[in-house]
């Protein structure tokens, strides 16, 4: 089934991103779908959105499809290294979500409690607080119901807050499969 794959990374202007000239933040995020890259060296800095793209994707609808997210982020010399997998079932009609950070991140000890990441998919949402950022690495893996024959909406935002700061900084994609 052809379908159009469309990425947004926003920039609401109630929103403040993390940016190069206040963060030194660097992004290389690559998206695959079924092991074939799509997008490639996207850095989503405030000073780079917002950011449209678009491709035409194949949805095979006897196979699991797979959506795949690799964030290569720097803060500076600080790295953090995440990923973040879609794996369409449409026999079952089920999106299982793994997400994946593979290091620990210099400076995460410091967010507070209003710490928050909002995964939605179809208007299911899903919340994440700062344990996500607790030890060297984190494995999770998520499943809701998704009908792959209607357009799917899928939103990743984080909402950080770090002590002694009451600026609140937002990080965003958005995925559009119609």
């Amino acid at each position: 089934m052809n379908r159009l794959l469309i990425l947004n990374c926003p920039k609401q202007e109630d929103k403040r991103y993390f940016s190069f000239a206040e963060h030194q933040y660097q992004n290389n995020l690559t998206v695959l779908f079924n092991n074939n890259a799509l997008f490639e060296n996207i850095d989503d800095a405030e000073e780079n959105l917002p950011i449209v793209m678009r491709h035409q994707i194949s949805f095979d609808m006897h196979a699991t499809n797979a959506i795949c997210l690799i964030y290569d982020i720097k803060f500076g010399k600080q790295r953090e290294k995440t990923d973040v997998d879609f794996l369409f079932d449409p026999i079952n009609s089920i999106c299982t979500i793994n997400l994946e950070r593979k290091n620990y991140v210099i400076g995460s000890e410091k967010l507070t409690g209003d710490y928050k990441i909002t995964l939605s998919i179809n208007n299911q949402k899903y919340f994440l607080d700062k344990d996500f950022h607790k030890g060297d690495l984190k494995k999770l893996s998520l499943q809701t119901y998704v009908d792959i024959k209607l357009p799917i909406y899928i939103e990743l935002e984080s909402k950080k807050v770090f002590e002694h700061s009451d600026k609140i900084t937002y990080d965003q994609i958005v995925l559009k499969i119609i």
